[in-house]
């Protein structure tokens, strides 16, 4: 069963969580990542990171409903290169997505 919340508190959410990436991780710039997914009701949300002067798209899958709520799909993380092609995929959490960029904690 999937559990929809606001756009605006899922969102929410995520900018804080960038927020504190930014404050707390070695990248140099973390933001809020929103795409469409092609030919479905649903988005893939999560963040752009740029990290050793490239940039990489860690996000999941949300379904959004018919009063634009979304609601996290079952699965896990995914991240792509600048140029859309999936590196890694099957990431259980943010924490494997820094790992396999080897981005670490500054403070």
């Amino acid at each position: 069963m999937l559990i929809y919340l606001s756009r605006d508190r899922v969102w929410d959410d995520h900018i804080r969580f960038s927020k504190s990436i930014n404050d707390h991780y070695d990248v140099k710039k973390s933001e809020v990542f929103e795409a469409d997914e092609i030919n479905t009701s649903s988005k893939r949300l999560g963040y752009k990171l740029q990290k050793d002067g490239k940039v990489y798209v860690a996000f999941r899958v949300y379904a959004e409903n018919e009063k634009g709520e979304l609601a996290m799909m079952p699965g896990d993380f995914s991240i792509q290169n600048e140029n859309g092609e999936i590196l890694y995929k099957g990431l259980y959490s943010l924490g494997d997505v820094f790992s396999a960029l080897d981005i670490k904690k500054t403070n």
